[in-house]
């Protein structure tokens, strides 16, 4: 019989006192104020109706979701506080935690987290909501492109206004081409791969879940991408091996 590996998934403790983390990640949202009344209400409501005694709310200003949210200094004020008052972090979405499936899966096994919209989520659940989030943001991105073309097509066609816009989209590109160049040159072939399978971690989180929670063989996983035509980092089709060795690679939750 095949041995089964399953994904573990460790619950932290209960606890009624809560750090509000708020993440303001633009410079108009922080002026605005509307991006933060609106965490900070969130935030509050949910704690009424838990019962969960709001110690302290934190407002991260101008940070991108893209950032690890330990190298943040307003997430780092929150996990401190959390550790010295035995607290969960309370954020207003999934999001405001970070926009990454990586470093948010990461974040929820090292702290205890709590979002305000998803008030009885385990974290299980969490990620699972995340992945469906970064999801979300890739089908913005393709409406994006789409949008992007026609574009494009109006100004090759002579349209002043579409003109004036293509160019200074790319003068922006221009000034950002070399950070993102430097950025792409700075991982080597390990890294690469490791990241790349910690992108499928998600993916087999899925297909766990829609196994009805229960472990699942290396064989079992493979089908299971497979089926949704979710190919490895060469392009190639999935088997037993390559799930195996993509499991090892996987850095530790």
């Amino acid at each position: 019989m095949k041995k089964k590996v399953a994904i573990d998934i460790t619950e932290h403790p209960e606890t009624d006192c809560v750090i509000g983390y708020v993440r303001v990640s633009t410079k108009s949202q922080k002026e605005s104020g509307l991006g933060e009344e609106a965490q900070r209400e969130y935030i509050q409501t949910a704690a009424n109706a838990a019962g969960w005694n709001v110690i302290e709310i934190i407002t991260e200003e101008a940070v991108s979701g893209s950032t690890k949210p330990e190298d943040r200094p307003g997430m780092q004020r929150a996990i401190a506080l959390a550790n010295e008052h035995g607290a969960a972090i309370l954020a207003a979405k999934v999001d405001r935690i970070s926009r990454s499936v990586k470093h948010f899966a990461h974040f929820i096994d090292d702290h205890h987290v709590r979002i305000a919209t998803l008030p009885g989520a385990d974290t299980f659940q969490l990620q699972l909501f995340a992945l469906l989030a970064e999801k979300e943001r890739r089908f913005i991105r393709e409406r994006t492109r789409a949008a992007l073309a026609a574009l494009a097509e109006r100004a090759a066609n002579g349209e002043p206004e579409a003109m004036e816009k293509v160019q200074r989209r790319a003068a922006s590109i221009t000034r950002n081409r070399t950070r993102a160049g430097q950025l792409a040159g700075a991982h080597t072939q390990r890294e690469a791969a490791a990241d790349f399978a910690d992108t499928i971690r998600a993916h087999l989180l899925e297909a766990m879940h829609d196994n009805g929670g229960q472990p699942m063989s290396f064989a079992q996983y493979a089908a299971a991408l497979n089926k949704k035509k979710i190919t490895t980092r060469t392009g190639a089709s999935w088997n037993p091996a390559t799930i195996r060795r993509a499991m090892q690679r996987m850095k530790p939750l």
